[in-house]
């Protein structure tokens, strides 16, 4: 139709977002009525509500507690740093980690992504991070984790091993 729209004031602060869910209200009971809608997230929301052209239009607010967004997933980063006479040093470091630093040494599991090597190795607490003694490795990609059964599985941080060459 080439008429012009009829415009409803809505309550409260300009739309963020608009949805539209083209359902009938059921009825349920003497002058109630349900419809589900499902919304993306907690906050101050309206649900407009109309009879249809001419009709009644209702925009009832329905104010939904916000849910908190999940704590960030833990993570491995690793840094890989060239040693001597064709050995590699790898400096990890936690990130968004739940509990508190390990005091001790980090045990790591190296497993080659392209071959048969599988090694554990200790990384020592050092600074901020957590560095390994001077590994001898093929060149490769290999995936570090953590070795020690901890519940915690952090992803793994792949690292590209270039022994002799600082990356």
């Amino acid at each position: 139709s080439s008429a012009p729209a009829q415009l409803i004031d809505l309550k409260g602060d300009p739309p963020v977002a608009l949805a539209a869910f083209p359902r009938s209200l059921v009825p349920r009971g003497e002058g109630a009525f349900e419809a589900t809608a499902q919304l993306p997230r907690g906050g101050a929301w309206e649900l407009v509500t109309t009879t249809g052209i001419g009709g009644t239009t209702a925009c009832p607010p329905i104010p939904l507690e916000a849910t908190p967004p999940p704590p960030p997933v833990p993570r491995l980063e690793a840094e890989v740093g060239a040693g001597e006479a064709g050995t590699v040093i790898l400096a990890i470091r936690l990130k968004d980690w739940p509990a508190a630093r390990p005091p001790g040494a980090l045990p790591l599991r190296l497993t080659a992504l392209d071959g048969s090597d599988v090694r554990d190795v200790a990384a020592d607490p050092v600074g901020e991070a957590f560095v390994t003694a001077a590994l001898r490795a093929s060149p490769g990609l290999y995936a570090v984790s953590l070795a020690d059964g901890s519940p915690l599985r952090p992803d793994p941080a792949i690292v590209a091993l270039r022994p002799g060459r600082s990356r």
